[in-house]
């Protein structure tokens, strides 16, 4: 069988021999469950990609030879032997550590030519854990990995490596985050943007929760609430067709910051650059009512302004809850009507207020959320246009970002126990938007620059 392979270095047709014998013995073997041949069949197949992979590196190496990095020559100072962690499993290749000088920083010209992540993972190994991470805890993803069969990093190594590539991503955030932009096409079809903020609270490593609620007692309030906790902004850019069906979604978060301000000036850059392409596109602010969303958000060039219209029914349904009672037929009929009149009509949020102002609340009980109420849709008269927006097919709801706030922030970083310092957050809040938005390829190539060099063999 070895003249199969003349052309294939030994390591590697020892391999593949191994291989064809126990690929003939699984077949051969019809008492063997499926199960048991599957994971036989894994193990041999990781043996022969860790063959080939240890041939992949070794040849990157310059055995000894001087190399130039930007001009300079770097000689070997010492050889040694390094495991890898591949997508088949651990690579053990004996390569050069070179100096430029004498007791010099070293440089090891193998990884850079590979382009080995933080000095351990080959690029695709890497790939593979940073997408992993971003959806499960290290000691999970450990636990999958080892199932899987063929790569097997510890959960020490799998909490190290989002974080490393945060710190590089920060690095030059601005300037991935503009080649990010560039690198994106407007879907096909796009008539309308809609663009939302809104944040989501998350557990804080370095939130002061105990002197916070020691702070509470002492001013002789209850210290109920989410004391611990800080706000993760959240931002959305929605692209729209012409009937109103949403084509794509670009999500982006930032751990808690004041004022959300790196949030703000990453939702601002997108938007300038699908603008920058397409300035006959319709832009649309949807948020809820916050008052620093809508300051930011009317700074924007938008064409209209609009408070999601479910939080505005919500509004509606506990003023009414107020002055009819909470669980009476009548004012579920009430609220439907006047639903639908706020929804459908081109004067419905007159109408509506004009209808909560001749109810009359009960002489005794608490009364705020029907003085809120009123006080909502007057406050917002002119952000709550639906049928008009409705007849343009134009958003009206922020369900996207709702939504974004939930898949991207909470769903991974509101699990039992868990508390985040900035960086580690940010770290997979990073990965977890690339992700959603259908950049994480494109991001991991521009995180890929970092590792990646040509060494080429000195003169």
């Amino acid at each position: 069988m070895r003249s199969t392979y003349r052309e294939v270095p030994d390591s590697v047709s020892q391999t593949l021999e191994v291989l064809g014998e126990r690929v003939q013995e699984l077949l051969e073997n019809r008492s063997a469950s499926i199960h048991a041949a599957e994971r036989n069949l894994t193990v041999e197949l990781a043996r022969v990609g860790l063959a080939v992979m240890t041939e992949l590196l070794r040849r990157l190496d310059p055995d000894g030879e001087d190399v130039l990095v930007d001009g300079q020559k770097y000689w070997q100072a010492v050889r040694s032997r390094r495991e890898y962690m591949s997508s088949f499993g651990r690579v053990a290749v004996e390569r050069g550590v070179y100096r430029s000088r004498r007791n010099g920083p070293t440089l090891c010209p193998m990884e850079l030519r590979a382009g080995v992540v933080e000095g351990f993972w080959t690029p695709q190994a890497a790939k593979l854990a940073a997408s992993c991470i971003s959806d499960m805890t290290p000691y999970r993803a450990e636990g999958f990995f080892r199932e899987l069969g063929m790569m097997d990093p510890s959960r020490s190594s799998l909490d190290r490596l989002p974080k490393a590539l945060g710190e590089r991503w920060e690095a030059s955030r601005e300037s991935y985050e503009d080649r990010l932009c560039k690198s994106d096409e407007i879907p096909k079809g796009t008539v309308t943007i809609a663009v939302s903020l809104d944040g989501v609270m998350v557990p804080m490593r370095d939130s002061n929760k105990t002197e916070r609620k020691a702070e509470t007692r002492s001013e002789g309030r209850i210290d109920k609430g989410p004391a611990g906790y800080k706000e993760v902004g959240c931002g959305t850019l929605s692209f729209y067709d012409a009937e109103g069906e949403r084509l794509a979604t670009r999500r982006m978060a930032r751990m808690p910051e004041a004022n959300k301000k790196t949030l703000k000036q990453q939702l601002t850059r997108e938007l300038q650059h699908v603008l920058a392409q397409r300035p006959e596109i319709v832009v649309v602010a949807v948020a809820d009512g916050a008052a620093n969303n809508w300051e930011y958000l009317h700074s924007l060039p938008c064409d209209h302004y609009v408070v999601d219209f479910y939080h505005a029914a919500e509004h509606l349904k506990r003023a009414l809850d107020v002055c009819m009672g909470a669980s009476a037929i009548a004012t579920r009929s009430k609220f439907e009507q006047l639903r639908r009149t706020l929804r459908d009509e081109v004067s419905g949020v007159d109408m509506v207020i004009h209808a909560l102002k001749k109810l009359k609340p009960k002489p005794r009980g608490d009364h705020r959320d029907y003085r809120t109420g009123i006080a909502y849709f007057e406050r917002h008269r002119k952000r709550m246009r639906y049928a008009r927006l409705g007849r343009k097919h134009l958003p009206i709801g922020s369900g996207v970002i709702e939504g974004t706030c939930k898949s991207l922030a909470s769903d991974r970083l509101k699990r039992a126990g868990m508390r985040w310092d900035a960086a580690g957050g940010q770290a997979v809040l990073n990965l977890r938007a690339w992700a959603q938005s259908g950049r994480f390829d494109a991001a991991w190539l521009l995180l890929q620059e970092n590792y990646r060099a040509d060494i080429p063999l000195a003169a």
